[in-house]
C-alpha cells in the first residue's frame, strides 16, 4: 500500500563527510561485518604499501535497501577476501564509505546505490521488494490503517519550507556536522526528524495504543489512543510522548516532550517545547494513506 506526504526536502551531507571525488579501491579481509539499521559496516584487515597492517572502517548502505538488491547478511562472512571501491573519510585515515564490493567469485555487489552509480555501475536489482507470499498475506492481514505501507511520490505535493525564526536561521552557523551530527555515532533520529524517511512504516493496533515501527531506524512509536492519557507527567524523549485521536478516517496524532536538539540536517535547533501533529488520513479505497506534519 502507498503512503504519500509533502514533507521538508532531505538535504544530503555525504560530501560532508568523504571525499566524493576521490574514489578508491582496497582488497583485504573482513574482520568484522555489522548488518543493522541504520547502515551496514565492515572491518577489513590489509597490508600497506609500507608492510604494515592497515584495519580500515567502511561504512556503507542501509540494509533493507541493499537486501532489496538481492544482498542479504549471509552474502559475506568474517575471513572473505574482498576488493572495496569507494571514498575516504574526510574525519579520520582508514575510513571509508563503500559503494562496491567486488567478491572473490566475481560478483560485483552494489552496497550504496547513488554511490555505485558515481563508479559506473549497472543497478540491476536482484531480489524483490517483498516476497509474494508475505505481500499475500499482507493482503489479507489488512485492516484499515494496520498493516505496512510504502512512500511514493506525489507530484502535485511540493516539497515546502518552513518557516523559522532569525534566531534559528543564525543558529546553524553554530552546527558543525563533522562533529555535532548524532549520524557519526549511529544514533537513531528523534522527532519530528525521524519521519523524515522514505522506507515503509507499519501501523501495529495494542490495547490501549498504536504502535508504529519505522524500518529505517529500527524504532517503535507508541501512541497512546486512552481518553485520559496525559504527557505532563511523562520524562522527555527523543521520540516524545505521542497522543492520539481518530477523527472520521484520520488518525491525529500529538507528540510532545520531545528530547532532540536538532529540526533537519542543516542543524535547525529546536525548542523543547516543540509541539508537532500529524494526520495520517485513509483514502476511501483504504490504497493510499495521506501524510501531514
Amino acid at each position: 500500500m502507498l503512503i504519500v506526504s509533502s514533507q521538508v526536502g532531505a538535504h544530503h551531507a555525504l560530501n560532508a563527510f568523504f571525499y566524493l571525488d576521490a574514489p578508491i579501491k582496497i582488497d583485504g579481509t573482513l574482520t568484522s561485518v555489522r548488518w543493522v539499521n541504520p547502515h551496514i559496516a565492515f572491518e577489513l584487515e590489509r597490508t600497506g604499501s609500507d608492510g604494515q597492517t592497515e584495519v580500515w572502517k567502511v561504512s556503507s548502505g542501509a540494509p533493507a535497501l541493499v537486501h532489496r538488491a538481492g544482498i542479504t547478511s549471509d552474502t559475506f562472512a568474517v575471513g572473505d577476501r574482498v576488493v572495496i571501491s569507494g571514498f575516504p573519510s574526510k574525519l579520520r585515515e582508514y575510513e571509508m564509505v563503500g559503494a562496491i564490493i567486488h567478491m572473490e567469485n566475481g560478483r560485483d555487489l552494489p552496497m550504496f546505490k547513488s554511490l555505485a552509480a558515481r563508479l559506473g555501475h549497472e543497478l540491476n536489482a536482484s531480489g524483490a521488494h517483498i516476497s509474494t507470499g508475505a505481500a499475500q498475506a499482507g493482503a489479507r492481514d489488512a485492516r484499515g490503517i494496520f498493516r505496512v505501507w510504502t512512500f511514493a511520490d506525489d507530484p502535485s505535493l511540493l516539497p515546502f519550507e518552513p518557516i523559522f525564526l532569525q534566531s534559528a536561521i543564525e543558529a546553524r552557523a553554530d552546527y558543525d556536522p563533522l562533529i555535532d551530527d548524532p549520524a557519526l555515532s549511529c544514533t537513531p533520529r528523534g522527532m519530528p526528524f525521524a519521519m523524515q524517511n522514505r522506507f515503509p512504516i507499519q501501523f501495529i493496533e495494542q490495547a490501549g495504543t498504536i504502535v508504529l515501527r519505522l524500518e529505517m531506524w529500527d524504532i517503535a512509536r507508541t501512541i497512546h489512543m486512552a481518553e485520559n492519557a496525559d504527557s505532563r507527567l511523562q520524562q522527555p524523549s527523543p521520540l516524545g510522548y505521542s497522543v492520539g485521536r481518530w477523527d472520521n478516517n484520520s488518525l491525529i496524532v500529538i507528540t510532545t516532550n520531545v528530547d532532540w536538539r536538532y529540526f533537519d540536517e542543516r542543524g535547525t535547533p529546536q525548542s523543547p517545547a516543540i509541539e508537532i501533529e500529524e494526520r495520517f488520513t485513509l483514502s476511501v479505497d483504504q490504497a493510499v494513506l495521506g501524510y501531514q506534519i
